[in-house]
Formats: C-alpha cells, structure tokens, sequence
C-alpha cells in the first residue's frame, strides 16, 4: 500500500506535538556547579560579597547588579537555600576584591539593561505573553541574525483545521546567538513561543535570568513572583507561572549542563 505525502505530515505533527522540539527534562534536578570563568549578577538589589562561604560572614561588598565578576572556583559543600532558590557558594573577584557570594544570582550570559526593556509590554493585554520581551532583551545583546536554520516546515497550504493537535508547530527555526546560547522560535497558527537554551546554566540561573527580565516591565513583574515549583525527591525540576499554568513561562533542565527558557509570543 502506498502512504500519501500528507499521511506522513500528519505522523510528524502529532509527533512534533507530544515531544515538542524539547529534549526530556531531568528530574532528579542537582545545582549545576559552575566552571571558573566570566559571570553577571542578576540579584536585583546586588550580590554580597563575604569573607567565608556562610551567610553570617563579613560582608566586604555589594556587588551591583549586571556586574562582571570573575569565578575563581565554586565551594565542595552541600548547595545552599536561600528562599527557594538554591546555589553553591561561589568564590569571585572583582578588581581587587575576593571572596564568597551566592552563585544562583551568577550567570554566563550579559542580564537585560532594564532602561532599554522598560515600556515593551505596557500596552499590551493582561493575557498577552511575554516572548517579545524576551527577544528583545536578545536582540539587543546578541544581535539576532535575520535567518536562521529552519529545522521544521509544514507551513504552505495548511489548513489549521486539519490538524491532529490544536497548538501544532507550523515552523521551528533554529537560532546559534554564541557559542552557549540557542534560540529556538516556534511559529504557530495563533501563537508563538521562543526557547532559550543556555549551556552551563540551571535552572536557579534560569530563573534570575527571567526575574531580572521580568521585572523591567511592570504588567510582567507580578507573575514572576511566588512561581509554582515541580519537584521530586525534594529537587525542582520545573518552575512555571502560577498563573497561566506555564503558558507566560517554563523553565526546565533539559540536559545536565543546559536549562531552558519558555515564554510565548501571544493568544
């Protein structure tokens, strides 16, 4: 029997639909410890800088936030809580200065200078996402290139009702923003959604990243706040949105040394 050309395109939709262009995310979620090398803090009121890895050391400086600092090495001991967020104790430099800081507020990646993101969603509905925030804030650190490489296309001469699944991906292009830094854009009938993959981050850094992101825009900032947390055996895996149930944002560890940011475009 000889299979059409559409029969094959409908197999790949559903496929496309259950796996999501996403690898399966780890559950058993350990902090990623962090190699020596060049970070930013993402703390919003700044980073303290201590004289031993404990929070009851000397405070010798506050970091600002968006600050360079260099990481020297990152402490053997059980990762730290901090709320909920969770980090090692890091060792840094910054000028002349050593010492111990927090290191889920230490990421690999230049946070968003919020003057520049500040009015993006003001005018926006209250159940309009937030992808667009998220894509400037990389256009205007990375330069986004005009093409990228499309890894998925059944776009011409589709008919939505006609779909095996109701949010199918008509078009996923794959964006290489540096040597750590993916962008993934997922066209849709009705929406769009933006992933970003950051090797050499987890998800705690993750999600600093987005509150720093978050929070430069004002209808945005309260749905970062008291996020609901997936966990098992006490580890989280997933944090989302409380609101939308992960459709404003998702955060996952895709693979042990890369998390992933989901935020989508509109409805």
């Amino acid at each position: 029997m000889k299979l059409s050309h559409s029969f094959f395109q409908q197999v790949c939709f559903i496929f496309c639909c259950l796996w999501g262009f996403h690898l399966p995310l780890l559950k058993a979620q350990y902090v990623l410890p962090k190699n020596p090398g060049v970070y930013y803090v993402t703390a919003p009121s700044g980073l303290n800088m201590r004289e031993a890895p404990t929070p009851t050391a000397v405070k010798i400086m506050k970091i600002p936030y968006g600050e360079q600092v260099e990481l020297l090495k990152e402490e053997e001991y059980a990762p730290v809580k901090m709320g909920w967020m969770q980090g090692n104790w890091a060792k840094i430099k910054v000028g002349d200065n050593e010492g111990f800081a927090f290191g889920a507020y230490l990421i690999p990646v230049k946070p968003p200078a919020r003057t520049e993101l500040a009015g993006i969603c003001k005018d926006d509905s209250e159940t309009a996402g937030f992808g667009k925030l998220l894509y400037a804030y990389l256009d205007s650190t990375f330069a986004i290139p005009e093409k990228g490489e499309t890894i998925f296309d059944l776009s011409e001469g589709t008919n939505p009702d006609s779909l095996p699944c109701g949010d199918c991906h008509l078009v996923v292009v794959r964006l290489q923003l540096s040597q750590n830094v993916v962008l993934l854009e997922e066209i849709h009938f009705e929406n769009s959604r933006l992933r970003l993959r950051v090797s050499g981050m987890d998800i705690y850094g993750a999600y600093a990243l987005l509150e720093a992101l978050m929070s430069t825009c004002e209808r945005a900032a309260k749905h970062h706040q008291n996020p609901k947390l997936k966990e098992e055996d006490g580890r989280v895996y997933e944090i989302q949105d409380r609101e939308m149930g992960g459709e404003f944002f998702r955060i996952r560890q895709i693979d042990a040394a890369t998390a992933e940011i989901v935020m989508s475009g509109w409805y």
